[in-house]
């Protein structure tokens, strides 16, 4: 098959078998075939798609095609037909068409988000008593969850639950909370966890307390308060803050202000490091070779997500490429090397599914991974956060209210 250019759109030849009529300029094409039919892409590719313009006898017609897509949000097509999928964590499904003379034919697309290399999910038992608002660490053998509320709009809760990883089940550490706090952020630094910020009741006004848990004996200490009141929890409502153990160091950035508190476990006091560059709503980051790397959307906008980097080392953050993931920012976690970042996407249940990316920070380019599987719980589900153990991932899911549920999915690379 060739092309040739002809203004903005291309002019294609129809295939002459042998012993076939030449194509004859200027006939009337009545149906147009397209190759292939149908098509999977994977997330960040191309594909060529070709057609065939043909008149009422089935004769090779040349004819000016006009290529469209349904959703360029899914798959972009250009002139020549050369179709270029969006970056997705999840499937999606659109169309192209191609159109000649008032005829269009269309093939379906799909966009798959990993080929290779692409990890696995497997389901896990559900948090016993099921919570959003809630504050998530790791440590390498288990995950933490922190208060969090049953009931929207309720009193934090002041329990502590743990998923031990190596036998699949949760417990109810005998260590609760002081007090209830809900919308919390937490962060691992050696044999403690930090649960800073978050508030206790509704309107979940924003605190500056901060407070550290030994898990190996179930003991709360409370440490130097914040110099400024911060509030977390991405999974559910207010939006903003993290917590981060940076070379042992305790970063809180986020809660949509540009201030870097960094807070010193050794000497239990609190100093400013450099601003972000902008003030961040959503905040997901995480520890990766000794840097801070954040993924952040402005006060101001939340149609793009940039990625900042700070270097403890010299006092600098540094810009890198947009995230290119669609959905809302939960967590980033550090498993194996390896950085990652989880979204949340709404599904046609009225629930949400999670998608994941890796970074590779030298190429500074992020890849796609397996789509989580849906949690099953239907209308009302939230991507409530997450945290890394040693070797996975785990996102957990729950649904509050009358019919009460949880679902942890563990993402092994």
């Amino acid at each position: 098959m060739r092309s040739i250019s002809a203004s903005a759109t291309v002019v294609l030849l129809g295939i002459v078998a042998c012993g076939e009529t030449a194509p004859r300029f200027g006939g009337t094409g009545t149906t147009i075939f397209i190759d292939p039919a149908s098509a999977t892409i994977v997330a960040g590719d191309t594909l060529r798609f070709f057609a065939a313009v043909r008149d009422a006898s089935g004769l090779p017609v040349a004819a000016a095609v006009q290529w469209r897509s349904q959703n360029t949000a899914v798959v972009a097509i250009d002139s020549t037909g050369l179709a270029t999928a969006a970056l997705s964590g999840i499937v999606l499904n659109s169309t192209v068409s191609a159109t000649s003379g008032g005829v269009t034919k269309t093939a379906a697309v799909t966009v798959k988000p990993c080929a290779i290399d692409c990890g696995t999910w497997s389901l896990k038992p559900g948090l016993p008593t099921p919570r959003t608002a809630v504050a998530i660490a790791g440590t390498p053998d288990a995950l933490f969850v922190f208060g969090g509320v049953a009931v929207s709009g309720g009193a934090a809760s002041s329990e502590v639950t743990e998923f031990v990883t190596t036998l699949d089940q949760w417990r109810v550490r005998a260590g609760t909370m002081p007090d209830g706090r809900a919308y919390a952020s937490a962060g691992t630094i050696g044999g403690f966890l930090f649960v800073v910020g978050g508030a206790q009741n509704n309107p979940y006004a924003p605190t500056t307390t901060l407070r550290r848990f030994t898990y190996a004996t179930d003991v709360w200490t409370t440490r130097a308060a914040m110099p400024a009141a911060r509030i977390g929890a991405i999974g559910g409502a207010p939006s903003g803050a993290i917590a981060v153990g940076v070379n042992g160091i305790l970063y809180v950035v986020g809660g949509a202000s540009a201030v870097v508190d960094a807070y010193d476990p050794s000497t239990n006091t609190w100093s400013s490091r450099a601003p972000m560059p902008s003030p961040a709503l959503i905040t997901a980051g995480a520890e990766l070779n000794g840097l801070l790397y954040t993924m952040t959307r402005d006060v101001s906008s939340t149609a793009t997500t940039s990625v900042q980097v700070y270097d403890p080392a010299t006092n600098v953050w540094t810009a890198k490429g947009l995230f290119p993931g669609k959905g809302t920012l939960v967590f980033a976690a550090t498993v194996n090397g390896v950085l990652y970042a989880v979204t949340s996407n709404p599904v046609q249940n009225g629930g949400a599914l999670a998608a994941i990316y890796a970074y590779n920070p030298t190429a500074d380019r992020w890849t796609a991974k397996e789509p989580a599987p849906d949690a099953g719980l239907g209308s009302g589900q939230i991507l409530v956060g997450g945290a890394a153990t040693r070797g996975a991932l785990h996102v957990l899911y729950a649904r509050i209210g009358t019919t009460p549920a949880s679902v942890l999915l563990t993402f092994t690379p």
